[in-house]
């Protein structure tokens, strides 16, 4: 009997300490197991709240899904009465820090947006520059003009065994503004995932999405880099590119 009551007190113990263990690990931790607690962590709730309006509060979140491909968690929440659904994922620019996206409803920049926006009349001046949203590996679904034009450029370079230079479908950072060669750009970061060193590219978006220009570095069998210029880059814009993919992660401006 006495070896009994020690069998269970042990297993007690064990499961608590299990339980202890996975309310002490960080939100990126969480995200990268695909556990549901990810969704009701503190650091998740923290940019969550920071993604709502200030007057909506948040009542209830549970987990909905784990995107593997992607590494995100999805989650659903209940705000002031209404549903909101999101995603977590890492903080590549941010080492240690989780990222919220909304999916519904729209962020509230979006929101904000579109109730103050009005009927006009129809006007020649051209349409408004893109804002910077989204990761690199959604620039299919937020810039499609510019993902065409991508896809079109990397054509003849030798990425037969590379797809996530092609499809932008790997490791990748948030899109964010840049400034370069006297323009602005939209500025996006992709490497090869489980494989970034000497495997990676970036893309500078022009904001009306009709110029495209970007820089692929690959590491040969023989580990040898070479780097391949996208879009016809003058010195210039290709000494910029070059910056921004060694040393800009959180750079805005090209020195």
């Amino acid at each position: 009997m006495r070896w009994l009551i020690f069998t269970l007190l042990a297993a007690v113990l064990g499961v608590a300490g299990c339980q202890r263990e996975r309310l002490t690990q960080s939100a990126v931790d969480l995200v990268r197991a695909g556990a549901p607690e990810a969704c009701s962590h503190a650091d998740v709730q923290s940019a969550l709240g920071a993604r709502l309006p200030g007057d909506v509060g948040v009542e209830e979140i549970i987990f909905s899904g784990f995107d593997h491909e992607r590494l995100r968690v999805r989650c659903e929440a209940l705000t002031s009465g209404r549903p909101v659904s999101f995603e977590v994922a890492q903080n590549l620019a941010r080492p240690g820090r989780v990222t919220v996206i909304l999916s519904a409803p729209a962020e509230p920049e979006a929101l904000a947006a579109a109730a103050a926006a009005v009927p006009s009349r129809p006007s020649a001046s051209p349409p408004p520059a893109a804002a910077a949203r989204g990761y690199t590996y959604d620039v299919p679904e937020t810039y499609p003009a510019a993902f065409t034009l991508w896809r079109r450029q990397v054509r003849g370079l030798p990425l037969e065994d590379r797809p996530w230079a092609r499809t932008l479908q790997g490791t990748a950072v948030p899109v964010r503004k840049a400034y370069m060669a006297g323009a602005d750009y939209l500025l996006g970061g992709v490497c090869e995932p489980h494989n970034c060193g000497g495997n990676e590219a970036i893309l500078m978006i022009s904001p009306d999405q009709t110029r495209v220009l970007g820089i692929i570095r690959l590491t040969g069998p023989d580990r040898r880099v070479v780097d391949h210029l996208v879009g016809s880059p003058s010195a210039l814009e290709a000494r910029c590119l070059a910056f921004y993919l060694e040393n800009g992660s959180d750079a805005q401006r090209c020195p």
